[in-house]
C-alpha cells in the first residue's frame, strides 16, 4: 500500500487490506463512511441516537453525492466493464439514505439499528466485493494519467 493510504485513520476493527484499495481518493472517502458508522453505533449505544441521527443522515447524504460521483466518474474514465449493476447499487444507496430521512421524520425508534444493519451489509457486500471489481481498471487508468503528465 502507498504511504498515503497507510496514514489513513481506519477504525481498529476494519482490516485495511479488506476495505482499502490503494486508491487514495477512494480510500479516504471510504474511511469517512467508517467514521460515520462509528458515530452512529456510538450514538446508538449511548441511547441518544435520535438526537444525533439527523446530522448523520445529512452526512450520509453528502457522502452519497461526493463519493458515489467520484467512483462513477473514475469507473467511466477507466472504461470499467459491466458497471451498470454497480451504478444501480449506487442508486439504491442514495434511495436508502432518502428513506432513512423519511424514517427519521416519523421518529422511527428502530432507525439507528436499521441504519447500522444497512451499513454493515454495504461494507461487506458493496465495498468489499462490488467495489473491488473496479480497482484494477481504475488503477490502470490513474497510472496512465500520471505517465501522460
Amino acid at each position: 500500500m502507498s504511504t498515503e493510504t497507510n496514514k489513513l485513520k481506519v477504525p481498529n476493527y476494519w482490516n485495511d487490506t479488506f476495505f482499502l484499495f490503494d486508491i487514495e481518493v477512494i480510500d479516504n472517502q471510504h474511511v469517512v463512511l467508517f467514521e460515520l458508522f462509528d458515530l452512529l453505533t456510538e450514538s446508538n449505544a449511548n441511547g441518544n441516537e435520535l438526537a444525533s441521527i439527523s446530522k448523520i443522515i445529512d452526512d450520509l447524504d453528502d457522502y452519497a453525492h461526493y463519493h458515489l460521483e467520484t467512483e462513477e466518474s473514475l469507473m467511466k474514465k477507466a472504461m470499467t466493464k459491466d458497471i451498470e449493476s454497480h451504478l444501480q447499487q449506487h442508486v439504491f444507496f442514495r434511495n436508502q439514505v432518502k428513506e432513512f430521512r423519511r424514517m427519521y421524520e416519523y421518529q422511527n425508534q428502530s432507525l439507528a439499528d436499521l441504519m447500522i444493519d444497512f451499513l454493515r451489509k454495504w461494507f461487506l457486500i458493496h465495498i468489499h466485493d462490488v467495489d473491488r471489481q473496479y480497482v484494477e481498471s481504475v488503477k490502470r487508468y490513474m497510472s496512465r494519467c500520471i505517465k501522460d503528465k
